[in-house]
Formats: C-alpha cells, structure tokens, sequence
C-alpha cells in the first residue's frame, strides 16, 4: 500500500509543491539581487539587543523605503510561500482521506 501512497503522491502533489517551490525561489532570487540581505540582518540583530519598541518602525520603514521591484518581489514571495503551504496541507489531508477511503480493515470497500 505504501507504494499506491508514493505513487499517489508524485502523481497528485508533487508537481504543485514544486511548482510553489521554484515560483518562490525565484522571487527570493529577485529579493537577494536588489537587498543586501546580511545589512539589513546585522541592522536588525542590533535593533532588537537595542531599542525592541522601534522595530516595527525599522521594519515598515525598511519595506516602504526600498524599490518598486522590491516590495513586489516581497509580495509575491509571501504569496507563494502562503500558497505552498497551502497546497502542502491539503495533499496532506487528501493523502489521510485517501488512507481512509483504502483502508481494506474498515470495510471501506464493501
């Protein structure tokens, strides 16, 4: 059965999860080309041993101040990220409805 599982999964979810994964690599690909991605962790690491109250105000300053490119690339790899998740949660609850439905101790099938 654990076969039937595999095949299932590569047949079924496979493909969206990757999907997801490669739409969201490239978008973080356009954020690490437009961000220097070590300054603004070291500017953040400080900010927070620092002055905690003022990282809302670093951060939203931080995403209203870069480039156009930027905030969509932000955008739309917290999108892609929200929606692999997404579809990583539902093959996993169609993998559990399909265990369900095949379980031959049950009597699913009579």
């Amino acid at each position: 059965m654990k076969r039937v599982y595999l095949i299932w999964f590569f047949k079924k979810a496979l493909p969206y999860v990757l999907a997801d994964f490669v739409v969201f690599a490239v978008f973080l690909y356009f954020i690490g080309q437009f961000v220097f991605v070590q300054v603004v962790l070291d500017n953040l690491s400080r900010l927070v041993f620092s002055n905690p109250g003022g990282l809302t105000s670093y951060v939203l300053g931080a995403l209203f101040d870069t480039g156009f490119a930027v905030q969509i690339s932000l955008a739309g790899a917290l999108a892609a990220g929200a929606l692999g998740f997404k579809n990583v949660f539902s093959a996993f609850i169609q993998l559990a409805v399909f265990r369900e439905e095949t379980n031959i101790r049950q009597g699913a099938f009579y």
